[in-house]
């Protein structure tokens, strides 16, 4: 015996029982239940519910409501032989299926004003598993669940879509809800929610509200606008087998093709390496995922390591964009992940590498290097021998002081010796000039006392010429200027060598001696002057020789400084005094 329901016109109710049916006058049934008796609930679009009789077969009209109008969309048998049922903007009920005693569901107040926004209940589906757990189908405010230990009532999150159509559960306990997007698995253990579209083999995304079953052999139909949807939970092969690879290589917007000059020797998918130049440091991978099953619902990340310091969510779209990539080595990274977002169906990766700049590559650092140390090698060079010069002077100038302390001392010396040699010639010269001067000398012994005072004053000269030599070598000589007659200053001084360049046999002739010359001048340095000059006449002059001694006058040259090597006379006159001695002789 076979029984079947289905609608029938306008008696949209009806049951069959062989050859023959019967039919009850129901307005617009919405959802149909049988209890544990064998009793069929129908709800309809009104506030009637209807019970047929599985003994008799008769059919009782239950009134809930008082209105005229009210959708009851969802009656369902519990656990505890009684009915839930739910209507649109309406407590949720509870009736006991023998007496017909309705009662209001009891849920949590707060839990109701949390789950149920601005308090519009619109019921779709009621379905209650096997933990004793109540499933709430609504509009708008998604998929509810009453924990039946806790008596709490939740919102459960990750549903493609608020619009719920229908729920199922299948025999491992997870629980299939169909809604107007898509279709959703909860799993029974961790309450983790799946979805599957068109793009898993699901026939369309919309489905009709309470158009599903469960067949005794596991297997959901879920009905929607493109058909059934008919599939068995346990044949559903959720370990997809997907194959991940690179498709193309764009180099600012230019395809790439393999070759052995080019960034790839071979095709992407063969390739293990991609070398890129410095000027192609912006392009874009391609990648895509191969499915050898029928389903096609993945999401891509992708991470450039060594570059990127997370995965970058790229979404449904296959293609990865860099643009001035620092030059190095980086590892392109792809991975792909199902529809809960956590499990890695495929990953693959490539390595990537920028070339640097010519000036910034390694052997033009090793070239800026070299010139640095060669400039640094330089540097080094010219600091030593700027301090070996440095040292030099300072050497040679410690030497030059070293010299002149020692030359001090020696002018000291001679000075000190030349003090000492001074005191007893003067001692003599003095009794020497009073025996020339004496008239009880007879001439021959006068004459040799006036060699021997001329030796004396000789000396005397050669010991204040050593103390005036200390004195200019201190720089402490000074001229004593007076107004002198030069002529006779000459004569006196030339008279002082008659008798030597007699004894010697020279001839000495004076020009220019005659009459007189007044200037200024220091007697004493005149006379130094002309006895040097004198006395290297006659070391070089042979007997027999002539020394000629002249003077004339000239324009004047003024000079204010006395040096070693010549002697210069300031006068206010306007000539130059001029004299030459020349001799037979050599001089030099």
């Amino acid at each position: 015996m076979a029984s079947q329901w289905r609608p029938c016109g306008k008696v949209p109710i009806r049951w069959q029982q062989s050859q023959q049916g019967s039919s009850y006058p129901c307005f617009m049934p919405m959802d149909i239940s049988q209890d544990a008796k064998g009793n069929i609930w129908v709800s309809t679009a009104s506030v009637n519910i209807y019970c047929i009789s599985a003994q008799s077969g008769e059919m009782t009209k239950k009134q809930l409501f008082p209105t005229t109008f009210c959708f009851i969309p969802s009656i369902m048998l519990l656990q505890n032989g009684n009915m839930l049922i739910s209507a649109f903007y309406k407590p949720i009920l509870e009736m006991n299926g023998d007496n017909f005693d309705v009662q209001e569901f009891k849920v949590n107040p707060d839990d109701w004003k949390k789950c149920i926004k601005r308090n519009v209940y619109i019921p779709t589906k009621n379905y209650q598993d096997r933990k004793g757990n109540i499933w709430l189908g609504t509009v708008t405010n998604g998929l509810l669940k009453y924990d039946a230990k806790s008596h709490k009532l939740t919102n459960i999150a990750g549903i493609s879509c608020s619009d719920i159509s229908s729920i199922e559960e299948d025999r491992d306990g997870n629980i299939w809800v169909s809604t107007l997007y898509g279709l959703n698995k909860i799993d029974g253990k961790t309450e983790k929610v799946t979805t599957y579209n068109e793009a898993d083999g699901v026939k369309g995304f919309q489905f009709y509200d309470r158009a599903s079953c469960k067949l005794s052999d596991g297997t959901l139909i879920f009905g929607g606008t493109q058909g059934l949807t008919i599939f068995n939970p346990q044949n559903v092969n959720t370990n997809q087998q997907i194959s991940l690879l690179f498709e193309t290589l764009k180099v600012h917007n230019e395809i790439m093709l393999p070759g052995k000059n080019g960034c790839i020797e071979e095709s992407m998918e063969e390739s293990p390496h991609i070398h890129l130049s410095y000027k192609q440091n912006s392009f874009s991978i391609a990648f895509s995922a191969i499915d050898y099953s029928d389903y096609k619902h993945i999401h891509y990340f992708y991470q450039m390591a060594g570059f990127d310091n997370t995965w970058i969510d790229a979404g449904n779209n296959n293609e990865a964009y860099y643009s001035n990539l620092p030059a190095g080595n980086y590892t392109f990274k792809v991975k792909m992940v199902g529809n809960d977002s956590d499990n890695i169906i495929a990953e693959k990766s490539i390595q990537v590498s920028i070339a640097p700049e010519p000036w910034n590559s390694w052997w033009a650092w090793c070239l800026y290097l070299i010139i640095m140390g060669c400039v640094g090698f330089v540097i080094y060079r010219q600091k030593m021998r700027i301090s070996i010069e440095k040292n030099m002077v300072q050497k040679a100038k410690d030497e030059k002081e070293q010299e002149l302390r020692v030359n001090k001392m020696n002018m000291s010396f001679f000075a000190n010796i030349s003090h000492e040699f001074r005191t007893p010639l003067t001692m003599i010269s003095g009794p020497v000039e009073q025996l020339c001067e004496s008239e009880s000398i007879n001439k021959h012994d006068k004459l040799l006392l006036n060699i021997i005072n001329r030796s004396v004053d000789r000396m005397l000269r050669l010991v204040n010429q050593l103390l005036d030599f200390n004195k200019l070598e201190n720089d402490t000589l000074r001229l004593h200027v007076k107004q002198t007659d030069i002529i006779t200053e000459m004569k006196r001084i030339m008279d002082l060598f008659i008798v030597n360049t007699e004894e010697k046999g020279i001839t000495l002739n004076c020009h220019g001696l005659e009459g007189s010359y007044l200037m200024l001048l220091d007697s004493d340095k005149l006379e130094k002057i002309i006895n040097n000059l004198m006395s290297n006449a006659m070391k070089f002059t042979p007997r027999g020789g002539k020394i000629d001694v002249s003077f004339d006058t000239g324009t004047l040259t003024r000079e204010n400084r006395l040096s070693p090597s010549r002697w210069l006379i300031q006068a206010r006159e306007s000539h130059r005094m001029r004299w030459r001695i020349s001799s037979s002789g050599i001089i030099s």
